[in-house]
Order: C-alpha cells, then sequence, then structure tokens
C-alpha cells in the first residue's frame, strides 16, 4: 500500500481495484459473480472442505471413547490446525504457478488417507499407556496431517478459482464471500449428518454421540470423490489477459523501468507484432483482440517466463509491504482465540454441566457448531455485501456517487469487537449461571469469525490484486495456525489444571475455573444462581388511598405478624393491612416523632412502638390490639416509657426484644445500648440499665435464649456477645470478631438461635461455639433477613461501578446510569451454598418483611414485590436441568424427602454420571439408590467387561439387600470366574446371604468351584447334589461314597443307584457293602458319635478328656454284651454292650427294603462283586418268593458266565456251584430259564438235569444226537428208552445218520430195532423208509428184522381171513332169523313166569324174544311195552347207535383219533363201522 497505491487517491487507499476505470473484467458476467461453472464448483468444494471446523463436534470424544486427555486433545487439533494453515503458502505458490486443479487432486488424496486413518485408529480403542489395545495417540496425529493439508488445499483451489474469475468486478466481496460462506456451512451440515444420522445409540434407545468411526468412513469417501471432481472442472478462464492486465499496470506505475526482463520483454515484443508495447488502444480497451497470439514453443516460454516474473515480483512487494504486516498481526490476535474457541467447543460446554451429565440436545456441540456456522455464513454474506455497496469507489468506477461511504477496515474492526464481546461474556462467568445462554457466546463467536474471515481475503484481493491472490493469502492465511497453536495450548493448561483441582476424573473437568484464566478474567464465586421463587408485583387494591399506601412519603418503618402488615408513618400513626393490603385499621400511636422501630409479638395481639423526636427522649409503647381504648376508641397502651441514653440525643439504630417483653434492647448510634428489664405487658414498672458504651455507632443488636440469655452486639468495628441472665451475667462484654457490620445487616436465625452477620465479603454465623463456616458473597450488603431457609440479602447500588459504564455508554445505552444504581436482591441457601435467587430491582428496597408465608420487599417508589418459593419438584427440575444432582440430593435431604423419593434423585445421579464416564461414583448413587431401583436398568450399563468391577459390587449390594434373583446371582458368580478371584466367590459363598441356591451351585460347577459348591449343597442338606459334585465334577468318588454312607436309607438309596456303576468301579468292595446292607435291611448311616471316657484304671482319676478314639462307625461294629475297649495312647475307652444297643436303636431306622432285581443293572460289568451281593442276599431268611426266583436264576447265570471264562479245575468248581443251585426239589428257578441259560453257557449238566426234573427226556436223547453224542444217546436211550418209547425210532433214525454213528452204535442198532418191532413202535414199511433215508444201512443190517416181519404179517393175515369167514356166517344167520320172524309164527312154550317163576295162567303177556310173563308181574301192559328181561341189553345197544348215530358227524373226533392211533387202519375200520362214513339217504 506504500508504492503500489501511488496511483490511486489517497482519501481511499484500501479499495485498490476499485479505482481502475479502464480495467476490464475477465468475466462477461461479473456483476453477479455467480454465473460461472467454476464458481459453483467452487461452492460445492467449499461447503465440504472445512471439515476441521466439526472437530469439537467429536474432540469430546477422545477423551470419553479414547481416554486423551485435553492436552492430547488439543494436540490433534492443532496439528490439524498446523497442516491446514502452515503449507497454505507454498500450496498458493503452486496454485498461482500452475492451477487449481492438481490442488484440488491432492486433496482429494489426502482426505482419503486421512480420514481412514483416523477412522481405524478411533476404531481400535484407548492407547495401551490408557489401559486399552488400541493405537498410539501419534497415529491419530499423523492422521489429521493429511487432513489438515486437503483442507487447505481444497478451500485454496476453490476460493483462487473463484477470486481471479469473479474478483475485478464491482461485486467482488460477494463473489468471494460467497465460496468462503460455503466453506463456514461445511463445518454445519457435515455437524448435523454426524449427530442426527451418523450417531450412536444409547443403552435406553436414545440418540447418543456421533459415531465417530462412521463419520470419518463418511467423510473420507465423500470428500475424495469432491476432490477427483474439482480437479477436472476447476480452472481459471483468461488468466493470460489476466497477466497481461497486471504488466500493464505495473507499467503504468513505472516501476518497470529497472527490469532486466522486462527490457527483455520489450525488445522481444517490438519484434513479434509489438507484444507489450503501451498503445493508447490497448490502455484503452483492456484487450488484446486483433493482436496476433504468437503460437510458437518460443513464445510459450516467453509467456511462461513472463507469468512467472510477475508473480514473484508480486510476491515480493507483498512481503515488503508494512500495510500487510500490521494487518497480518491483526489477523493473528483476532483470529487465535476464535480458533481456539472452535476447536474446544465441546469441552467448553461439558464445562458448563457438572459430571457425569451433559449438555441438552439444545445446547450440544453439534447445536452450536451449527449456530457458529449459520452466524458465520450470515455474517461473511453480510460483510461481503455491505463492503460492496459501502466500501469508498472512485468517480470512474461507477456512473453513481454515493455521499456515505465505509472503509472495509471499519467492517473489520466491528467484527473483532464481536469476538471479543464474546471472550467477554464467558470471561466474566456470565454463561456459566446460564449455560443456555451459550449460543449467544456461539452466535458472536461465528459472526466475528466469519467477518473477519471474508474481510481478509477480500481486502488482500481489493489492495494487492487477483493475479497472485493465492500466494498472498495463503502467507496471511498463515498466522491463524499459530494463533490457534497458542492459545489452545494455554486453554489445555488451564483446562488441564482446572481438571486436577475438580476431584473429577484426570481427563474432564467442569466449571469456568477451566476456562476463565484462558479468556482474562478473574472468578469473583463459584456459587451456583438458581431460580427457585416466583416474583410478582403486588397490586394493592382498587381504592385510591390503598393504592397510595406505599407511594406516601410519610412511611417510616414496616413490620408484620400475626396475620397483619403494620406500617409507621412520620407523624405517629399506625396503619394495620390486611392479607389482601387493604387498611384496616389506622390508630395515632405517639404524639410527637416518626414511629422509627416496631415488634409485632407473633401469635399475640401485642405491639411495641418506638418513636424518636431528637428534641426529646424515644418513647416505647406496648399496644393490646384485642383491647380497645376507651376514650380514643383505638388499641389500648399497655404501658409506656420514655428511653434513656444518657441525656444524648442520638437516634436509635437498633432494637431487639424477647418474645415476652420481659427484656428489651436498644442501641443508639453514639455506641451506646439501653437494656430495659420488666414487666411491660402488665405495666408494673421497668428498668432501664446502660449495659455498653462503645465509640462506634451500635448497627445491630439480638437476643440469644437458652439456658443463658445472651445479647449479640454490633458495631461498625467489632462483634460482642453480653450474658444478660445467667451464669456470667454482669461481666463486661466479649468481642467475638474486630470486624463489625452496617445498619440492618445482623439479624438472628430463629432456627438455629445463631446470629446472622452480612460483611461485604461474606455472610458469618455467630453461635454458642463462636463464628462457625461463612458464606462468600463479595458486594456491599445494606439488609439482611431470614426467611424459611434462606437469608435475604439486600445490596445497595453500586455508585463506583458507574466508571465502568463508559464503554457500554458508547453503544447507545441510555438507561446506564440507571442500570447501576439498581439494588441486587440474593437469597441465599448457606447451608447448601447456592443462590436460591437473585434479582436486580429497579429502585432501592426500603423494606423486607415476611407474613403469609412469603417474602415482601417494599421499595423506595412504593412498589412492593411477593418473593414466592417454588415447590420442592419444580426447585429439584431446575437442578436436573443443570446436572446439579449433588444439589438436588441435599436440597432433598435437607426438606425431608423420604428415601424413595431421594433414591430417584441419587438414580439421575447415577445415569449423568454414567453417561459422562465417572462409572465409579456413577455405580455409588446406584447403591445408594438400591432400594427402589429396578436392578436391569443398572446391570444393562455395567455388562461392558471394563466395568465387571461396579457390576461385582452392585450384584453383592443386591444380595445384602436381599433383592437379588436367580439372574442375578448367576451374574455374580459368572463374574467372581471371570475374575477368578475364589476368594470373593469364597466369601460370598459363606456369607450367608439371601441368594438363589441352585443358581449358586449351577455357576460353582460351571466355573470348576467344586468345593464351594459342595459346601453349599451341605449347607442346604441338598444330599443328591453333594453326591452329584463329588462324583461328576470334582471325581472325589471315596469321599462321596462316605457322604452316602451318612445318609438316612430315603436319601442313600436314589442316590446309590444313581451313580452304582461309578462308584463300583472306583469303590467297588465299599459299594458292594452298602449294596449287601440297603438289599438286607441293615443298612444304618455311618455316624460318628463321641462317647465319654471311662474311668481311667491305673491313675483312678477319670478323665476329663474325650477319647478321639471313640468315633466308632457303628453300623459295622461288631455288638457283644461285654466292654468294647478303644485305646487312645495309654487311655482306654469302653463302651459297654448296653450303651452301643443303646446308640444302634437311636441311629437304626425302619425303611423299605427294594427288590433285589433294582440292583442287578448297576453291577453290569462288576461280575464278582454282583455274586457276592447275590450270595449275601440269598443268606438272609425270610425272602419273598419272587426275590428268591430272580436271585436264583441271576446267580446261576452269572456262575455259568463266570464258569466260561475260567478253565480247568476253576471252570468245574463254578459249574458245580451253579449245578448247585438246580439239584433237589423245589428249585425256585424256571425250568425254560435254566434251559436258555444252560443252552447259552453250554452247560449241558444243567440242561440234563432240568428235563430229568420235568420229564423232558426226549429232548435229553435230542440233545445228545444234536451233539453226535452216541454214547450219551445210547445212555439215554437205556435209561428213559422203556418209560418214553418213541425215543427207539429216534435212535434208529440218529443210529443210521451217519456211518461214525452206525459204528459207535455196534449192536444197539439190533436191540432198538428188535425193540421197535416188539412194541410195534413202527411199521416195517416206516423202518425201511428211515433207512433208506441215505446210503448209511445195508440190507444185510435189516435181513433178519424183515424175514421176521414177513412171517408175523402172513400169520397175521391167515388169521384174519378165518375171523372174517365166522363174522360172514354168524351175520348170515342173524339175517335169517329176523327173516323168519318177520314171515312165520312164533310158538311160545314156555311154563314159567320169567318175573316170578310161577307156573304160568291166564292173562298171559308173551315176547318174541321166547320170555313169558304174567300179566300181573308186568308195570304196565301195552303196545310199547318191552321184555324186562332184555330191556337192559336193547338199552345199551339203542344208546351205543345212538352215539355212533350223534358222532357220525364229528370229524374231528375221528380225526383226532387216527392222528393218535397206532394202528391207522383199525381206527379208520372202527369209525367205519360206527358210521362215520355212511351217506345219509336221499330225501
Amino acid at each position: 500500500m506504500s508504492s503500489r497505491s501511488s496511483s490511486r487517491s489517497r482519501n481511499n487507499p484500501i479499495d485498490k481495484l476499485d479505482f481502475d476505470g479502464h480495467r476490464k473484467p475477465t468475466s462477461v458476467h461479473d456483476d453477479s459473480g455467480m454465473s460461472s461453472p467454476n464458481g459453483l464448483l467452487r461452492d460445492d468444494e467449499s461447503l465440504l472442505s472445512h471439515v476441521v471446523e466439526a472437530y469439537s463436534l467429536y474432540g469430546h470424544l477422545f477423551q470419553s471413547h479414547l481416554r486423551y486427555t485435553q492436552y492430547q486433545v488439543n494436540v490433534v487439533s492443532i496439528t490439524a490446525e498446523l497442516a491446514m494453515y502452515l503449507p497454505v503458502p507454498l500450496f498458493g505458490y503452486l496454485c498461482d504457478r500452475f492451477s487449481p486443479r492438481p490442488l484440488s487432486l491432492f486433496a482429494a488424496f489426502c482426505f482419503g488417507f486421512g480420514y481412514l486413518l483416523a477412522a481405524f485408529a478411533y476404531h481400535r480403542g484407548p492407547p495401551v499407556d490408557k489401559g486399552g489395545h488400541g493405537w498410539p495417540v501419534g497415529v491419530m496425529v499423523l492422521a489429521f496431517v493429511p487432513i489438515g493439508m486437503g483442507t487447505a488445499s481444497m478451500y485454496l483451489s476453490a476460493v483462487t478459482t473463484c477470486a481471479k474469475n469473479f474478483g475485478r468486478g464491482k461485486h467482488k466481496g460477494l463473489a468471494l464471500t460467497i465460496p468462503i460462506a460455503s466453506f463456514g456451512l461445511s463445518g454445519m451440515w457435515q455437524s448435523q449428518v454426524g449427530s442426527q444420522l451418523l450417531y450412536e445409540r444409547m443403552p435406553d434407545g436414545t440418540k447418543g454421540d456421533v459415531d465417530v468411526f462412521r463419520y470419518f468412513l463418511f467423510l473420507a469417501g465423500t470428500l475424495f470423490g469432491v476432490g477427483l471432481i474439482g480437479s477436472i472442472a476447476l480452472r481459471v478462464v483468461n488468466e493470460e489477459e489476466l497477466i497481461d492486465d497486471a504488466v500493464e499496470e505495473l507499467e503504468r506505475s513505472g516501476l518497470l523501468e529497472d527490469s532486466e526482463f522486462f527490457q527483455r520483454s520489450i525488445l522481444h515484443d517490438a519484434n513479434s507484432n509489438g507484444y507489450g508495447t503501451l498503445t493508447p488502444q490497448r490502455r484503452h480497451s483492456g484487450s488484446s483482440e486483433g493482436l496476433p497470439r504468437p503460437s510458437s514453443k518460443a513464445q510459450q516460454n516467453v509467456d511462461s517466463q513472463k507469468k512467472t516474473w510477475l508473480l514473484n515480483s508480486e510476491t515480493r512487494r507483498f512481503l515488503s509491504d508494512p500495510t500487510m504486516w500490521f494487518l497480518t498481526a491483526g489477523f493473528f490476535l483476532v483470529t487465535g482465540p476464535g480458533e481456539a474457541f472452535v476447536n474446544n467447543l465441546g469441552t467448553i460446554i461439558g464445562t458448563l454441566y457438572p459430571p457425569p451429565a451433559s449438555a441438552p440436545p439444545v445446547n450440544s456441540a453439534a447445536t452450536n457448531i451449527t449456530i457458529i456456522a449459520i452466524a458465520s455464513t450470515l455474517a461473511r454474506l453480510l460483510m461481503g455485501t455491505l463492503s460492496d455497496f459501502l466500501a469508498p469507489r472512485s468517480a470512474s468506477s461507477d456512473n453513481i456517487k454515493t455521499s456515505f461511504a465505509v472503509s472495509r477496515l471499519a467492517f473489520l474492526l466491528f467484527s473483532t469487537s464481536l469476538l471479543v464481546l464474546s471472550q467477554i461474556l464467558l470471561a466474566a462467568g456470565a454463561i456459566e449461571s446460564r449455560p443456555s445462554y451459550f449460543t449467544l457466546v456461539s452466535a458472536l463467536v461465528g459472526a466475528g469469525y466469519g467477518s473477519v474471515f471474508s474481510l481478509i481475503p477480500i481486502i488482500v484481493s481489493v489492495v494487492w490484486g487477483v493475479q497472485n491472490f493465492a500466494t498472498n493469502w495463503g502467507i496471511v492465511a498463515v498466522v491463524p495456525a499459530a494463533g490457534a497453536a497458542i492459545w489452545g495450548a494455554v486453554y489445555s493448561a488451564v483446562y488441564q489444571d482446572g481438571a486436577s483441582r475438580s476431584g473429577g476424573q484426570e481427563e474432564l473437568c467442569w466449571g469456568k475455573q477451566c476456562y476463565q484464566t484462558t479468556f482474562w478474567a478473574m472468578a469473583v464465586t463459584s456459587v451456583k444462581v438458581f431460580n427457585f421463587f416466583d416474583v410478582s408485583q403486588v397490586k394493592v387494591g382498587d381504592e385510591k388511598d390503598n393504592a397510595s399506601i406505599f407511594d406516601s412519603n410519610e412511611l417510616s418503618c414496616v413490620c408484620s405478624g400475626s396475620e397483619s402488615l403494620f406500617l409507621g408513618t412520620q407523624d405517629g400513626e399506625i396503619k394495620i393491612l390486611s392479607k389482601a393490603f387493604r387498611v384496616v385499621r389506622t390508630f395515632k400511636a405517639h404524639d410527637s416523632g416518626a414511629v422509627t422501630h416496631m415488634k409485632q409479638v407473633d401469635g399475640t395481639a401485642l405491639l411495641v412502638t418506638i418513636a424518636e423526636d431528637l428534641s426529646s427522649e424515644p418513647v416505647l409503647k406496648v399496644w393490646a390490639l384485642d383491647k380497645a381504648d376507651k376514650k380514643s376508641g383505638g388499641p389500648k397502651c399497655l404501658s409506656s416509657l420514655g428511653i434513656h441514653n444518657g441525656k444524648k440525643q442520638f437516634p436509635i439504630s437498633a432494637f431487639a426484644a424477647l418474645e415476652d417483653l420481659s427484656q428489651l434492647a436498644i442501641g443508639f448510634a453514639n455506641g451506646s445500648v439501653t437494656m430495659v428489664r420488666g414487666d411491660l405487658i402488665h405495666d408494673r414498672g421497668a428498668r432501664q440499665r446502660t449495659v455498653f458504651e462503645s465509640p462506634e455507632p451500635i448497627t445491630g443488636v439480638e437476643f440469644r435464649e437458652g439456658n443463658i440469655t445472651t445479647l449479640y452486639l454490633a458495631t461498625t468495628g467489632k462483634i460482642l456477645t453480653l450474658t444478660i441472665s445467667g451464669r456470667g451475667q454482669g461481666l463486661p462484654a466479649k468481642p467475638l470478631e474486630d470486624t463489625g457490620c452496617s445498619i440492618g445487616c445482623m439479624t438472628i436465625d430463629k432456627a438455629s438461635g445463631d446470629i446472622v452477620v452480612a460483611r461485604d465479603d461474606a455472610i458469618y454465623y455467630y453461635g454458642v461455639n463462636g463464628r462457625g463456616s461463612p458464606f462468600a458473597y463479595e458486594g456491599p450488603k445494606k439488609l439482611v433477613t431470614t426467611f424459611s431457609q434462606y437469608i435475604a440479602v439486600i445490596s445497595p447500588p453500586q455508585a463506583a461501578a458507574s466508571a465502568s459504564t463508559n464503554a457500554l455508554q458508547r453503544f447507545g445505552n441510555s438507561q446506564t446510569d440507571d442500570m447501576f444504581s439498581m439494588s441486587t436482591v440474593a437469597l441465599l441457601d448457606t447451608d447448601l451454598r447456592y443462590f436460591a435467587h437473585t434479582e436486580t430491582l429497579a429502585s432501592q428496597i426500603n423494606a423486607a418483611f415476611i407474613e403469609w408465608g412469603d417474602l415482601f420487599l417494599l421499595t423506595l417508589d412504593g412498589k412492593l414485590f411477593r418473593y414466592h418459593e417454588k415447590p420442592l419438584q419444580q426447585k429439584l427440575d431446575i437442578l436436573y436441568q443443570r446436572n446439579l444432582y449433588v444439589l438436588a440430593i441435599n436440597l432433598a435431604q435437607k426438606a425431608g424427602l423420604d428415601a424413595t423419593q431421594r433414591n430417584v434423585i441419587l438414580r439421575k445421579y447415577g445415569d449423568y454420571l454414567y453417561q459422562k464416564g465417572d462409572f465409579d461414583t456413577a455405580m455409588q448413587q446406584y447403591l445408594k439408590a438400591i432400594d427402589n431401583t429396578e436392578p436391569s436398568q443398572v446391570i444393562r450399563k455395567f455388562l461392558d467387561t471394563q466395568r465387571i468391577h461396579n457390576l461385582i459390587e452392585y450384584l453383592e449390594e443386591l444380595h445384602e439387600h436381599d433383592k437379588a434373583s436367580i439372574d442375578h446371582t448367576t451374574l455374580l458368580l459368572n463374574c467372581y470366574a471371570k475374575l477368578k478371584d475364589t476368594d470373593k466367590l469364597e466369601t460370598f459363598i459363606r456369607s450367608g446371604n439371601n441368594f438363589d441356591f441352585d443358581t449358586a451351585i449351577i455357576m460353582c460347577r460351571q466355573g470348576g468351584y467344586y468345593s464351594q459348591a459342595v459346601f453349599l449343597a451341605k449347607k442346604h442338606e441338598e444330599h443328591n447334589l453333594v453326591i452329584d459334585i463329588l462324583i461328576e465334577d470334582s471325581k472325589s468318588y471315596d469321599e462321596a461314597l462316605s457322604y452316602l454312607w451318612k445318609l438316612e436309607p430315603e436319601d442313600a438309596y436314589p442316590n446309590l443307584m444313581k451313580y452304582a456303576r461309578v462308584l463300583l468301579e472306583h469303590c467297588p468292595e465299599h459299594t458292594t457293602q452298602v449294596f449287601i446292607d440297603y438289599y438286607t435291611g441293615e443298612y444304618r448311616p455311618k455316624k460318628d458319635v463321641l462317647l465319654s471316657a471311662t474311668e481311667d484304671v491305673q491313675g483312678g482319676v477319670a478323665s476329663a478328656l474325650p477319647s478321639l478314639s471313640s468315633f466308632i462307625p457303628l453300623a459295622y461294629r461288631q455288638q457283644s454284651s461285654a466292654p468294647s475297649p478303644a485305646t487312645v495312647g495309654n487311655q482306654q475307652v469302653n463302651l459297654t454292650g448296653i450303651q452301643a444297643a443303646d446308640l444302634e436303636a437311636t441311629l437304626r431306622k425302619e425303611y423299605n427294603i427294594p427288590k433285589p432285581r433294582t440292583a442287578f443293572s448297576s453291577f453290569v460289568d462288576h461280575p464278582k462283586e454282583f455274586i457276592t451281593f447275590l450270595e449275601a442276599c440269598l443268606k438272609q431268611e425270610h425272602i419273598e418268593e419272587g426275590d428268591k426266583i430272580d436271585l436264583y436264576t441271576t446267580l446261576f447265570e452269572i456262575y455259568l458266565e463266570t464258569a466260561n471264562n475260567k478253565k480247568g479245575a476253576e471252570k468245574d468248581e463254578w459249574e458245580a456251584k451253579a449245578k448247585s443251585l438246580i439239584e433237589g426239589p423245589n428249585i425256585p428257578i424256571d425250568t425254560s430259564n435254566v434251559l436258555l441259560l444252560s443252552h447259552l453257557s453250554n452247560f449241558r449238566d444243567g440242561t440234563v438235569l432240568v428235563r430229568e426234573q420235568q420229564g423232558l427226556r426226549f429232548d435229553i436223547f435230542r440233545s445228545y444226537t444234536s451233539a453226535n453224542d452216541t454214547a450219551g444217546a445210547i445212555k439215554a436211550l437205556r435209561k428213559y428208552g422203556p418209560e418214553e418209547p418213541q425215543l427207539y425210532p429216534a435212535a434208529l433214525a440218529y443210529f443210521t445218520s451217519s456211518p461214525r454213528a452206525l459204528q459207535e452204535a455196534g449192536d444197539e442198532l439190533d436191540t432198538v430195532l428188535r425193540k421197535i418191532d416188539e412194541d410195534g413202535l413202527m411199521a416195517p414199511l416206516q423202518v425201511i423208509q428211515t433207512l433208506s433215508s441215505n446210503a448209511v444201512a445195508t440190507m444185510g443190517l435189516v435181513k433178519e428184522y424183515l424175514r421176521e416181519s414177513v412171517e408175523r404179517e402172513r400169520r397175521e393175515i391167515s388169521k384174519n381171513r378165518r375171523l372174517i369167514d365166522s363174522y360172514r356166517t354168524e351175520t348170515e344167520s342173524k339175517r335169517k332169523e329176523i327173516d323168519e320172524l318177520g314171515r312165520k309164527p312164533a310158538v311160545f312154550q314156555a311154563r314159567r313166569c320169567s318175573a316170578c317163576g310161577g307156573s304160568l295162567d291166564l292173562p298171559t303177556v308173551h315176547f318174541l324174544c321166547k320170555h313169558s310173563f304174567h300179566q300181573r308181574c308186568l308195570n304196565q301192559v301195552d303196545d310199547k311195552m318191552e321184555c324186562p328181561t332184555c330191556s337192559k341189553d336193547n338199552s345199551t345197544i339203542r344208546a351205543i347207535r345212538k352215539a355212533q348215530t350223534e358222532t357220525a358227524d364229528r370229524h374231528d373226533m375221528f380225526q383226532d383219533a387216527l392222528q393218535r392211533s397206532r394202528d391207522k387202519f383199525g381206527t379208520i375200520s372202527e369209525f367205519f363201522g360206527r358210521g362215520v362214513m355212511s351217506v345219509s339217504p336221499a330225501e
């Protein structure tokens, strides 16, 4: 701006390019600055490039998720800032000398690589040094280096393109601010995308913080794509013309005369159509149209050299311009704090909300980033537009002249003031008490920051031109990096120091101590300010008199009590007001003087008034308001007296009285105190005495009652106590404090009895033990009073502050003086140390009184304000909104809320702490609220492995409070198992807590804690589980069996059956014994019984020690009537038979003996033990038959199985045992079972023995023949043949079945044939058929048998033929006789009666059978009468015939008889004769 501006107007040195009326813009649409597609693309790149601005959206998550410290978070952001700003000059240099396209391509790759690396670095979690498994912090720092470089590259390529294409038009400011504004908007939309779309889900389903991993991936892809597009589309239009114009400008200014390069260019251009000469035409047209452009390579080289020379020259001149350095310094000072604010926005917001609360959505980091972006965008657009219209212009630049012009430097100063104002608001602590107003600070920062960043590049482009804009702007843009680094480091140091002092987590801080030093301010107080009161102005009636009550200048004092308000006036009157603030009574209390002090004894009708007139002594009167004076009709005056002050006329400065008005203290301004004692109510006289004198005025007096009545005195310089009654009465006043107080700044807290004193620095309490803990509250005090649990403090107007208002007055505030004359009202809770309400009133406070449950303040201008305390729930809601849960808890406790309601607050506090990452403290709150908190709500939060210790703590507490369920016990034991904390598990198991037993057992078993599981099972007498664990888990078989042996029968049996095989496998002997005892009815629980020791025979002294050997397992000790000795060392203990019998009877318990067969399956693969068990069971008496069969059968089988596994004599021994079981009568084993088992075991003796007993002789013989045992078959045939003839045909078939059998049979074959022939067991034909079934037997063997058979048959045939002939002869004779009877008469020659034997006489009856009878000898004589002598034979014949007739159709009888008959033909003949085969006659 020195030599470069020499040809410009001296009145407007900044707006350089506007003054050149001959310059032609490079775009034909330069007025709008919007028409170029390159500009639109540049805007798109700007909308995406400023990704670092969104750092505050996720910067705080680096603390909570990656556990970075604030220093490390700022290192990452500062690194990005440095990478973004430091290379800007280099990037600008490259952009000017080449083009924006390579820079855009470089930005694409930087963004892609940087955000991908950052995404995966975040996804890996906290670094190793932070307790995680992630990458070091350096990786994240490295990732943000290309991100910062990409931001700078993309931004510079876009802005440079726009500046060179549109920067010379009349709307250059708007043309530049639009892309710069787009650059600011990028942070807004990117933060909204992250917070609204790419967010994390909280456990309750609500929206959480941004999902940084996905957000980084989104940015990597999006920015990579935009960078690639920019590398293709970005270009500068007519750049050659831009260079030529710049050269012309330098030529006109005379700066090229000493340039060697320029002189060479003139000579070259003179030979080349005069290029480079400054013709008049060209000066005025500003273009090179009509001039042929050389196309040769040499000309291109010249053009390139010219461009390089020009840009280098512009750079040197820019650096040598002092104005640039002043502008750069201001840019550094302004932008550094702004950059630090934006980068640390998330943590600054976090300081406004005590942990673990987070900012509400309306005040979140994303919201404030959006506000900053919007404010920045609007400010950039506004500043750019205003600078275009209001900046100074040359007369030739525009046809319109304006009389009003504002330099761009003025706009720059205004923008800087906005940033300064935002810093002041933060530094003063105004935002801490009202976090919702933080958005105002963000708006101011965004507006100031955006304005500065839009104005500086506009100024650079206007003053130093656009041809070297990228380089020049890049040089200036470096300084924000230094500012951000410095102020970021300052902020980090202050923040970290605040974090270390806040008592919270190492990385997190809250409160304005985290930033107040950074923003150049001193903290005044750390108390919290709330709005716990509803304030309303009281409307004092409609009547004129009532409306002017408080406006009257005659009002001198106010007091309240007994549901009434009392007003004292200057003329001595008293006005009594009702609750509706209507005057209900007025009376003249004093004839002279003003009523200056009043006291109404609450609950009574007594009123004490004091009137003062400096011409006489003050007058005190006591009034009975419920009694009327007969003369005046007003209240009755009970007593009246003048107050003495040693005849010194000084005003009363303090007054106090006991409730019974027996003692009153009056303090005077001269430092004396007068005590009035007496019965003022009944007017029985009163004594006055000056009890204290001081050179300092008395400013307060208060009584403290108790065993000793003490008067507290306050002067302007001291606090003293004076004993009025009791021990120490009469002693002089004792000083408590060498600092006094002002008038009206001393009162008594009736709830505690403490004296409250308000000084300029704090609120002090004085009690029996002296001064208590003060409450810091700086500022002058005018009045103090107690209201409920609060201290109401009235501060006077601060006239001294008027000097500080000058700066504000310059902003046009016409009411500044009035504002700083206002009084301040503060309601403090000194116990919980917070402000319940603060307010500034437009007028000074005249009086304060408490009545009807509210606090009332009366101002000098007659306005009455009511302060009504909000309900407790509303106050708690206010604290919830500000995340002040500790205060809420204390407030609830002080208010007396029950535990259930307090637990709700604790639970909210725990949720808040959890969200902030303070898991340990959060768990403490959940533990306190455990009684009415749903456990699942807490447990779900701490299921992360890293929080397992907190989870264990909560689950243990659940069990302590008997609130644990099965799932809780399971989870707790799982946690113990995961941590392998055996000691805690052991302690929990043995603690006796009420927990789910089954779940504990399961979890102990699954975790391998078998001894603990056994302990639990034994403790709960779950015998089944004890044995399950000992056998299945710990494999302690001996211990399991020992425990089983101690169980009662009903408990021992199911466990014995369940694990019999396992126990037999590992403890065969003892397990078998348990089976034997149980199944024989001899089972007794194996108890250890301690028996007392008998008298020592040798020593003769009874031993007092028990004998350890008297632990005798009684169930298996032999009982005897004689003593049973047991020895321990040298002592002998005797157990008599009677004692043993008694103990045995005690332990004996009847039980149902199970069937023996129920135990059989248990002895599989244990034959030895099985045999022992079966033999023992068979020895017992009175075995049921079914059980005996089972035992014999099973034992027989196991004997045979064992014999099969043995050889030689040992085998014979076992077979003998088996045979012994089936010998003799009444064998219980079923025959079929014996036969089957003997067959399966190849035990022939058993088969034979059983078959003999059962008469199965044929089966015995067949068993020999099937085994080809010829000798055995012959033996069986000889033994059983006579009784079983069918054995001979079988023997014949066997003997001739094989040559070997025939040879072994020998002569036995003839014996068989002879027996068959003798007994007719087989027909000869059958014998022949049997022998011919194979080729073993020859005809020689049966020759004799056949000869004898043929001869016998012949003899039989001859005999039969003779018999047939005789039958034929007899039959013919009978037929002939029948025929004769039918044809010839019969001659009866009998002479005697066949019945009686007498001679026959008539009537006589003759029968054809030749028998005759007397008619009288017959019972009946008719045609059907039969001969009595022949009737029996005839009946028999008829019966036979009838039977034959009836059986003729019974073919089944015929077939059965034929099948069983040995003479088949004879049987057929017999049935033929019976008519079986006769044919029924045809009908």
